[in-house]
């Protein structure tokens, strides 16, 4: 996994043809359901296809291309380790920069680095959850690693801070980890004017 870069083309063609194998799935499995006369279980199977294509729909409005490539392309990578990676948009608003380069480099280098460590968790279901919140005084992208109790010993922050400086810095971001009730939570915050990001564990 190239964990230093966003999305490029190559990876792009990738997600595209990866995409259509699912469509077609989608459309045998509807397919089955109707020629067994479960004609129920395809209009669920729709209804929960329909949910996921209108929270895509929502990533796809935030006119940050880099920044969209980079979490479909987070998306296959959570899935090829049976991670499942949830992404929710709550709003796009505030300082998210016009040019989003750097944001979507960090946003890969805090992802792969969540999916390292959820590999050191026991055997079962794992999850990760990305959120992007914009508000009037900080817009950030938050992180957050479900069953990850034990985790918390384990990250090796510092290093992973260090490697993610110059991108911080480049973009005016903050890195911060808080522990909340078996979570980690990984924030990459980008403050307004005379704010400041405050959390455990905090690189600025």
């Amino acid at each position: 996994m190239d964990t230093g870069k966003p999305a490029d083309l190559s990876d792009l063609l990738n997600l595209l043809r990866v995409q259509r194998h699912d469509f077609l799935n989608h459309l045998q499995v509807i397919s089955g359901f109707l020629q067994l006369g479960k004609a129920d279980r395809a209009i669920d199977y729709i209804r929960q296809i329909s949910g996921d294509i209108q929270e895509a729909g929502k990533l796809m409005q935030l006119g940050m291309p880099n920044l969209v490539a980079t979490i479909l392309l987070c998306h296959r990578e959570a899935e090829q380790e049976q991670v499942i990676l949830i992404t929710r948009v709550q709003s796009a608003e505030a300082f998210l920069p016009s040019n989003d380069y750097e944001l979507a480099q960090l946003v890969r280098k805090a992802t792969a680095f969540a999916l390292q460590n959820l590999r050191k968790l026991p055997p079962g279901p794992k999850s990760l959850e990305l959120t992007i919140v914009g508000a009037r005084e900080k817009a950030c992208v938050r992180l957050a690693l479900d069953n990850a109790a034990e985790m918390a010993t384990r990250l090796d922050w510092e290093a992973f801070c260090a490697a993610c400086r110059p991108l911080l810095e480049s973009c005016g971001a903050s890195l911060t980890q808080n522990e909340k009730g078996g979570r980690v939570e990984i924030e990459l915050s980008l403050v307004g004017p005379g704010q400041s990001s405050r959390g455990s564990r905090a690189v600025e």
